[in-house]
Parts: C-alpha cells; structure tokens; sequence
C-alpha cells in the first residue's frame, strides 16, 4: 500500500537538509502514535519477529521531493510552496482510510538545528504499484537503498561493510533480506506462496550508483553515519514480490528511509 503525501509549505525560507530520513522518520512515527500507540510501540520496540529472530518494521518511505529548488551543500532551499513524499506500508486494504487519516491535514516540521521546513499536509493520495507488466520490470529508488554484509575478523567482531550495487555479493543480500521480509509478513498477513528456488529472481543494475551518506542524529553525542546508493534498476520476480518491494522497501533500514522503489513507468 502506497501513499503520495503532497506538502504545502508554510514559511517564507524552506531550507530542508539534504540528509533528513532521520527527522522524517521521527514526524511518521508521532502521526502514528496519534491513531494507535500499541502499534507504534509494536513496530518501535519489536516489530515483526523473523527468522533468526531478525526483526523487521515493514513500512518504509522516500526522500522529500519539489519541482525546484537551489543547492546549498549539505542543504537544498525549496523554490515554490509545494513539496511531496511517499510511504509505504504492508497492511490490508481496509487500512487505507485510517492511514490517510493519519497524514491528513497534519503540520510539522523537518530539519535539524540549522535549517527546517514548516508544513502542512495538503493531500493524501493512494497510489498502486505498477508492477504487473511489462516484465521484467524498471525501476529507480526514490531513497538510497542500504545493503550490509557483515564481516568476521580474526579477533572475534564483526565490522560492517556497506555494499555499493557494483558488489559481488549485493543481489544475493538484496534477495535474501527481501525473502526475510516477506515470510515475515506471511506470518501475519495473506500474502501468495511464492517458489523461491524455482521462480526467477534477477537483479540488473541499469545506472552508475549514486552514493548517499546519511546521517543519523545529526549534532547529536549519538550521531551516526550510514553508506547507502541510489541508482537505477530492473528486477524480475513474481509480481507479489514485486508489490511487497514498494510497499516494504529494499535492503535494510527501511523504516528509517532507506529502500524506498518506484517503477519507472511513472
């Protein structure tokens, strides 16, 4: 299920950091504190028990996007009063409304200590992932996607290693976070059976990878800094597959604005 949230901007200077899923993120989760806190707590504090006892928070969503705008380093200035992002998330039809509830006519604000946007939802509207056909199908990533392979040293820890598309071994990750993720959710809602070792997956990088540095916290004592690419792509799979994708995202980190697919077709 996925939603374009259209945004009209309030102040008269919208200067948006470039790096601001974090801050993103933050506005989310207090929209939807709002309608339910258990559940809120529920993807916050476990989410939705995998394997390997892998947790997995299956909603994810896009940069902020405008027609227009001057670039400013580490920060974009806004051209107009109009901007827009999207989410996704793995529910049932009969959540659509009350999740348009939950984004509709709310303000808020993005930005760090420097620089913000103040804003007012102006529309929700609900989109549905063009996956059908053709096959396989197009697409591009809407906010950088995050792969992560963890290495094992001599001395007994582990050190991350974030992968760029361009890796050996980012398809295989890419395919088996995504196969986490979706017998995950198979657990709690009616998702198809899908044959994963007889149907096609294919992962086919069409662009040079974009890297994103995302920063976490930021001018915090628990700031952090994540190494993740946008680039352009075609998978093929079975088309639930495919719908998962958009609405959960790809890779890792989702829910904190990594992964976040669209079809090209639009």
């Amino acid at each position: 299920m996925i939603f374009q949230v259209n945004l009209e901007l309030l102040g008269k200077e919208n200067i948006l950091p470039k790096s601001h899923s974090y801050e993103l993120s933050s506005w989310i989760y207090k929209r939807m504190a709002q309608g339910d806190e258990s559940y809120t707590m529920f993807l916050h504090n476990i989410g939705y028990q995998g394997v390997k006892n892998k947790k997995f928070k299956l909603f994810c969503f896009s940069k902020i996007f405008c027609d227009k705008f001057n670039d400013q380093k580490d920060r974009v200035e806004i051209v107009g009063n109009r901007a827009l992002f999207k989410v996704g998330f793995v529910a049932d039809k009969s959540a659509e409304s009350y999740i348009m509830g939950l984004f509709q006519t709310q303000e808020g604000s993005i930005g760090d200590r420097y620089s913000k946007i103040d804003f007012r939802v102006a529309q929700v509207e609900a989109l549905k992932p063009e996956v059908a056909e053709p096959k396989p199908v197009f697409f591009k990533t809407l906010s950088p996607v995050l792969v992560v392979e963890e290495q094992h040293l001599p001395n007994g820890k582990t050190r991350k290693n974030y992968l760029s598309p361009e890796d050996a071994n980012f398809e295989l990750l890419l395919w088996q976070n995504l196969k986490h993720k979706y017998e995950t959710a198979q657990k709690v809602k009616d998702l198809p059976e899908v044959d994963w070792i007889n149907d096609t997956f294919r992962f086919e990088l069409k662009s040079q990878p974009r890297k994103r540095i995302t920063t976490i916290k930021a001018h915090t004592p628990s700031e952090s800094k994540l190494r993740a690419y946008d680039f352009d792509f075609i998978l093929e799979a079975p088309v639930p597959v495919l719908e998962f994708a958009c609405a959960a995202g790809l890779g890792g980190e989702n829910s904190q604005g990594f992964g976040f697919i669209e079809s090209k077709m639009r």
